[in-house]
Parts: structure tokens; C-alpha cells; sequence
């Protein structure tokens, strides 16, 4: 029989998740208390941590009852107190982390069109905040086709009425205030390319880089330890993990070629990560990965201690 370690008396605890939301009202509290702004990135936060629940329940990304993914985006957001002011930050987290959640309901269904509108309007309505964000339709392509095999005309057309949506209401509002500057610029920001610099790595803040680190290494342990078990799960939860590995390493890239934008690319890659991560911590229950809960838990308190005493 399995011996049940403290990581999963932890994992699959029922107290996990509170304890992880009273540890994140008090981080968001003493990092400068509840301004509009810190209040919104808290609903923000905890609308993301609902979103990310249900989708793990309805799919069951992993074998074993538990909310612990959703636990680790709230412990990670929590210690992270230069995201709790930014509210456009969360807020793309949130909608991506809903664009996710209508991607995973598509699995070989041949009536896919409707969650594929849901998917790619709310990357598009994100794109808003981030304009970057819209790029991730032509991977959503890519997922339709491989991984959920589902795609078709229908779906196609859903899919580019979905994003072109938000923009064609601002339209509208341009036509109204006879002014398309704003439209233009964002538009031609969508595709803005900066080729990386070292001063560009050297301007990161301290707890940016000491939090961009702790993510990095634990989305590398989750996704190898992923790719070296996936036939352990059913195909439909291979197929959507697939999904969530393929994003973790396309937003650890982005981060390492555009380092201007890790404000915004960092809560998504925790989003996309955390399903891995969660899966590592679970399934497992050997000596090393117990000390490797530990260690983490250890990191992610010094993480904290680090953003309350540098302050951004």
C-alpha cells in the first residue's frame, strides 16, 4: 500500500483551499491594505481560483479528489504583492483562466462551435488589457485540431466572430467619438516585438525575478514529471493536459523573449502550470518529492517575506 506522505495529507485536504484564502486575505491586507485597487485584484483572484476549481472537478485533470490547484494560484498570487494592486494583470489571468475552462468542455464533440466562441471571446476580451493575449487563437487552432479534434467549419467561423467581437463594439464607439487613434494603437500593439537585451533582465525588480524563478521551478518538475507518466491518465485528461504543458512552455518562452511583458505573463503562466504542479504533488509520495513539498512551501514563504520588504 501507498504510504500517504504530508504532501498528500496536504493535497487532498478539505482545509487546504480556506486556509490558502486566509492566507491570501492577509497577504493582500498587509501589503497595504483594501484599496479599490487591491480589492479588485482580490475578486479578480478569487474569481479565477472558482473558475479554476470547476474546471479541474468537471474534467478531472487529476485521479485524486482535491483542490489543490486552485490552491496553488491563490498562494502563489498571494505572495506575489506586486499583482495585488494591478488589476489588469488578474483580470487577464481570469479570462484566460475561463478560456480554458470552455476549451476543456470541446473534446471531440461535433457541436463544439458554441464553447469555442466562449474560448476565444474571452481571450479576445482579455486581449483588451493585453493585446499580445489575442495571439493565443492561433494556438487555440492548434488544440482544436490535435488535441480536441474538433474542429470544422463552424467551429472556425464561431471562433473569428468570437474575436472579432470586442473590436467591433469599440469600433462602433470610434465611429461614435469620430476618433480610431485608440483602436489603431492598440491594434498595432498586438503584434510588438522587442528583441531582448540584458539591461532589459537586469531592470526586473528583485521579487519579480525571485517569483518568476519559483514558478519556472516548479512548472519544470510538474511538466517533466507530467511527460514521463501521461499514459497513466485517461486519453481525454492526456489530451487536455497536453494543452496546459504546450501553454506552460509557450508562456515560459514568452517571458525569456519579451521580459516588458512579465507583469502580464507571469499569472498566466502560473494558470497554465499549476495543473502540472498539482499532478506532481498528488500522484506522488517518495521521500524526495516530500522533501521537495517542503522545500517549496519554505520557498514560497521566503517569496513572501521578499515582496513585503521590497515593496514595488
Amino acid at each position: 500500500m501507498k504510504q500517504r506522505r504530508f504532501q498528500n495529507r496536504v493535497v487532498e485536504s478539505v482545509f487546504t483551499l480556506p486556509v490558502s484564502a486566509v492566507f491570501a486575505a492577509l497577504m493582500w491586507w498587509f501589503q497595504g491594505g483594501f484599496s479599490t485597487s487591491n480589492l479588485l485584484g482580490l475578486l479578480f483572484c478569487a474569481l479565477t481560483a472558482y473558475v479554476i476549481l470547476e474546471t479541474n472537478n468537471a474534467n478531472a485533470l487529476i485521479r485524486v479528489r482535491t483542490r489543490f490547484v486552485s490552491c496553488l494560484w491563490i498562494v502563489g498570487t498571494a505572495c506575489m504583492t506586486f499583482l495585488h494592486g494591478a488589476v489588469a494583470p488578474l483580470f487577464v489571468a481570469f479570462c484566460l483562466s475561463v478560456s480554458y475552462s470552455q476549451i476543456c468542455r470541446t473534446y471531440q464533440r461535433h457541436d463544439a462551435a458554441v464553447q469555442a466562441f466562449h474560448a476565444n471571446l474571452f481571450l479576445s476580451i482579455g486581449s483588451l488589457a493585453f493585446p499580445p493575449m489575442l495571439l493565443l487563437s492561433f494556438c487555440y487552432g492548434v488544440y482544436f485540431s490535435v488535441y480536441m479534434r474538433c474542429m470544422n467549419l463552424r467551429l472556425i467561423m464561431a471562433s473569428l466572430i468570437a474575436l472579432l467581437l470586442p473590436y467591433w463594439f469599440w469600433m462602433g464607439w470610434c465611429v461614435w467619438q469620430e476618433d480610431f487613434g485608440p483602436l489603431l494603437v492598440h491594434l498595432s500593439s498586438i503584434a510588438e516585438f522587442r528583441f531582448p537585451s540584458p539591461e532589459h533582465y537586469g531592470a526586473l525588480p528583485i521579487p519579480v525575478l525571485s517569483a518568476w524563478s519559483l514558478v519556472n521551478l516548479l512548472s519544470i518538475v510538474g511538466t517533466v514529471h507530467y511527460l514521463r507518466n501521461r499514459y497513466d491518465d485517461k486519453i481525454k485528461v492526456r489530451m487536455l493536459l497536453y494543452i496546459y504543458v504546450c501553454q506552460t512552455v509557450f508562456f515560459q518562452v514568452a517571458i525569456l523573449l519579451q521580459p516588458q511583458f512579465i507583469m502580464f505573463l507571469l499569472p498566466m503562466l502560473m494558470i497554465s502550470s499549476s495543473p502540472l504542479v498539482a499532478h506532481y504533488f498528488a500522484l506522488t509520495g517518495s521521500r524526495i518529492s516530500n522533501l521537495f513539498f517542503f522545500v517549496s512551501l519554505l520557498l514560497f514563504a521566503a517569496l513572501a517575506v521578499v515582496n513585503l520588504w521590497n515593496p514595488l
